[in-house]
């Protein structure tokens, strides 16, 4: 999403701050949080395999506080076009395993703590 209306971009044009829509299948252009799914149970699987060789898929979860409840939905969301949140993370680290932060949403006080169970990964 480039300055609130959904654009098709190249990877290269992805920026700090923009909401990325992903489709089933597709690499990632860049480090993403996950916010949301199509999936019923808020859910993805990514493969990172072209990362550390390994073939099992990776489970990645949506923070409750982002998510929806469960069942088909429609996606985007007209929530995802307001989100707005700043978030802070970890430095950069040589560990696939480890990641660390939080989303502080705009619209509350409450922040969201974010681990690597909600990290997307550039490539996978």
């Amino acid at each position: 999403m480039k300055d609130g209306k959904w654009a098709t971009v190249s990877a290269s044009e992805v920026e700090v701050g923009d909401i990325v829509l992903c489709k089933n299948e597709e690499t990632f252009p860049a480090d993403l949080v996950i916010l949301a799914s199509s999936s019923p149970d808020n859910v993805c699987y990514i493969n990172t395999s072209s990362m550390d060789g390994e073939k099992n898929l990776k489970k990645r979860i949506i923070p409750k506080e982002t998510g929806v409840p469960s069942g088909e939905v429609e996606y985007p969301t007209p929530d995802m076009i307001t989100f707005i949140a700043r978030c802070k993370a970890d430095p950069p680290e040589p560990s696939l395993e480890r990641f660390g932060g939080n989303l502080y949403p705009t619209n509350g006080n409450k922040f969201i703590t974010l681990g690597i169970e909600q990290l997307l990964m550039n490539g996978t």
